[in-house]
């Protein structure tokens, strides 16, 4: 019985990471896409070059 809640745990602590990096690589596709947005707009209002 003991075997059993150990997979369930370690499981669960699998499903977990898997999550939170699904996230963080949501999280990072969006601060690239701001970023080339901030550059972009940076560029427009310096004269062509980004100061960053």
């Amino acid at each position: 019985m003991a075997i059993r809640f150990l997979y369930l745990a370690y499981s669960l602590v699998w499903i977990i990471f898997g999550i939170y990096a699904w996230s963080l690589s949501r999280r990072q596709t969006a601060l690239k896409r701001d970023l080339e947005d901030l550059k972009r707009v940076s560029s427009k209002g310096s004269g062509g070059t980004f100061r960053g």
